[in-house]
């Protein structure tokens, strides 16, 4: 975005609809409850809505707003931290964060869309398949890619990643996956600065998101064990599996 156009971009930040804000708010809670409950869950349920609600929210927001959940995850446990998964993981990422934003700021937003719907199906599927995938450099490098591009264009990149790690006791898994998210995040909000592709109505969205999305990290941790977690798990990917096929007919038509 240039200079010139942040003073008209701000007046649309503050002229956003209450339930806009309100919506993002919320689902910035429910995906940080689920995120916190299932290990996925804020770009998977968050990203589809926003796009079909206020497509240029997406992905700034979304990822602005799940900056909290991966720095109280390490916080709790970065003892587990696997530095060299880390490493290799962050390899994969850096470069395909370029790609990322390319395909945020050069496609039409109706193709953008559809990418957002398509790869949040993507991650849908691999939630509810178990494919048995070995940890070693190369896996974790190609991960670390898809997931780079995946987060930056859409803020959805965690499953992966996480597919790759399934085999790792799950306590390194988290701490690793949550060091993975906080570098990858303050690269991909980097990147998309410097590409332009960061609106004012979406940092002030994002923001505004940040509270809730601690608020249903906490809210997590007081009902954890008293859900029934696989039917919970498959009305979350069922609404999200909804609003991602709503959202792709949408940009098709």
């Amino acid at each position: 975005m240039c200079g010139r156009d942040w003073p008209a971009a701000y007046d649309s930040a503050m002229d956003l609809p209450w339930t806009i804000v309100a919506l993002a708010v919320g689902l910035a809670f429910l995906g940080a409850m689920v995120q916190g409950l299932l290990g996925f869950g804020m770009g998977v349920v968050s990203t589809p809505i926003l796009a079909l609600a206020h497509p240029s929210l997406v992905p700034v927001a979304v990822i602005l707003a799940g900056a909290a959940i991966p720095i109280m995850s390490l916080v709790d446990e970065f003892r587990d931290l696997d530095k060299g998964i880390l490493g290799w993981a962050m390899l994969g990422r850096l470069p395909a964060t370029a790609l990322g934003v390319w395909i945020v700021t050069a496609v039409p937003s109706h193709v953008l869309q559809a990418i957002i719907a398509v790869i949040v199906l993507a991650m849908v599927g691999l939630n509810l398949v178990k494919i048995s995938i070995p940890t070693n450099r190369a896996t974790i490098f190609g991960a670390g890619f898809v997931s780079g591009v995946s987060g930056t264009a859409t803020g959805v990149g965690g499953p992966p990643l996480a597919m790759v790690l399934a085999g790792q006791p799950p306590a390194r898994v988290r701490a690793t996956l949550a060091a993975t998210f906080i570098i990858g995040i303050m690269v991909s909000l980097t990147g998309l600065f410097l590409g332009g592709a960061t609106r004012p109505d979406a940092l002030v969205v994002g923001l505004a998101m940040l509270p809730a999305t601690v608020l249903g990290m906490l809210a997590a941790r007081k009902v954890r064990g008293r859900l029934d977690q696989r039917r919970f798990k498959i009305g979350i990917l069922t609404l999200s599996t909804l609003s991602a096929t709503i959202l792709l007919v949408e940009a098709l038509t």
